[in-house]
């Protein structure tokens, strides 16, 4: 997925636009508003590994039962020219990102619908979205 987005980036081709086209919102964590009304990606995570050492969400596991968000309001070419800060765990310190851990994360859209990507699949929402942190699983292969 994180090829497909940087090759489409570099094309300028539709797959990054419809991925980071800003979306005017208010984000709240956990009760307090973050600094970016626009918003062109954003991540939500438990764990800080996503797959093949990539660790963008470094502080995930900081603190139990907290997720790792980022918000971010930089162009698709700009979030690309920061991918080895992300798969370092690196924070990505600029006035247009927000960094920060929580247990409740809520987006308010200016125009009614939110795009989220979930697992790889691309979804729509109407009105506001919620994410919080649930319980704890343990998954056993055998």
């Amino acid at each position: 997925m994180l090829g497909h987005c940087i090759g489409s980036v570099m094309i300028c081709g539709p797959f990054s636009r419809r991925m980071t086209d800003p979306v005017k919102a208010k984000v709240y964590l956990d009760g307090r508003q973050v600094p970016v009304s626009e918003i062109s990606a954003m991540l939500a995570c438990t764990i800080s590994d996503i797959g093949l050492g990539f660790k963008p969400l470094y502080r995930a596991e900081e603190k139990e039962g907290y997720f790792h968000s980022i918000t971010t309001g930089l162009s698709a070419s700009q979030i690309v020219m920061r991918i080895p800060k992300l798969f370092l765990g690196m924070p990505i310190k600029n006035d247009l990102t927000h960094d920060d851990i929580g247990r409740d994360l809520r987006i308010e859209p200016e125009a009614g619908e939110v795009r989220y990507m979930l697992d790889g699949e691309l979804f729509n929402h109407q009105g506001p979205l919620q994410l919080q942190i649930g319980p704890r699983i343990q998954v056993v292969c055998a």
